[in-house]
């Protein structure tokens, strides 16, 4: 055998996997990072619109500026 036929033959490697349940994961995957996002805008959207909430993400905001040091 020489090399010519055995690079071909070490080239040609092929996967078949049924499209019915990738695509099912995929689909259930997506859904599922849609329904997280969707709370946490939720969540994220009251803690703007409350007073309180609000105050504590800019505390965390401000504190996690301080630690990381983006303004001097």
């Amino acid at each position: 055998m020489n090399a010519r036929t055995e690079n071909r033959e070490r080239s040609v490697t092929e996967v078949k996997v049924d499209g019915k349940p990738v695509r099912f994961l995929m689909n259930a995957w997506n859904t599922i990072l849609n329904i997280v996002g969707g709370v946490l805008a939720t969540i994220g959207a009251f803690s703007l619109v409350h007073p309180d909430l609000r105050m504590e993400v800019m505390t965390i905001f401000n504190q996690f500026v301080d630690e990381v040091g983006l303004f001097f």
